[in-house]
């Protein structure tokens, strides 16, 4: 009799070991699974910050190629110094590359799309202008009065440019601003979840130890 309860006995601390065992692997898993959704998720929060910074940096390097080819046409036609024209024909491609890669970046805005589109229209607009400008350089250079006229319609396709410039970095800094707000909070829930499943496993093995 002694001998089968002790089998009994034997058998059932097997059986709660198992269930034991089983029960806190499932734990585990479970949370593993939790904490893994919220590191993806935290993830995808900070790949959106990326994406709207680097919308920042496309947008404020095609105006800026853009100036400097402004820059290099009009100190040519002051100057009828060659010299600086060497960089115009190398911004072009360059002013077009960015916001190509703008409109790519913006596909999921119909809002931004739509400047992005605006902003390369005016843009290409503004070069077409500027190669107008070198082709009859000759001209407006011994004609200061026809080269005023032709720098203040310049001036307003300038001011266009920076117009749709300024509309799309307003608006990446709303959502910028938005999308820090969202990765800190993330950052700080996986701050959590890490903390939690640490002291899980802590109190497992602690228990483990115990019943050891």
């Amino acid at each position: 009799i002694e001998i089968a309860i002790n089998l009994r006995s034997t058998k059932l601390i097997i059986i709660y070991f198992f269930t034991g065992f089983i029960s806190i692997t499932s734990l585990l898993f479970f949370l593993a699974t939790l904490l893994d959704r919220q590191i993806d998720n935290m993830s995808e929060k900070e790949n959106w910050v990326k994406h709207t910074q680097k919308v920042l940096n496309e947008t404020e390097l095609s105006v800026s190629l853009l100036k400097e080819a402004e820059s290099a046409v009009r100190g040519y036609l002051l100057t009828n110094d060659s010299s600086f024209l060497k960089p115009f024909d190398k911004i072009k491609p360059q002013i077009i590359l960015h916001i190509d890669s703008l409109n790519i970046l913006t596909s999921d805005n119909s809002f931004q799309k739509l400047k992005v589109e605006n902003l390369k229209s005016e843009s290409l607009n503004r070069l077409s202008f500027l190669d107008y400008l070198l082709h009859h350089s000759h001209y407006l250079i011994t004609n200061n009065d026809s080269l005023k006229k032709r720098m203040i319609l310049g001036k307003k396709s300038m001011d266009q440019v920076r117009k749709y410039y300024q509309d799309i970095t307003d608006h990446e800094k709303i959502l910028l601003k938005k999308r820090l707000i969202d990765l800190n909070e993330a950052n700080l829930k996986t701050e959590y979840w890490i903390l939690y499943f640490k002291l899980i496993i802590l109190s497992i093995a602690i228990i483990t130890a115990a019943l050891i």
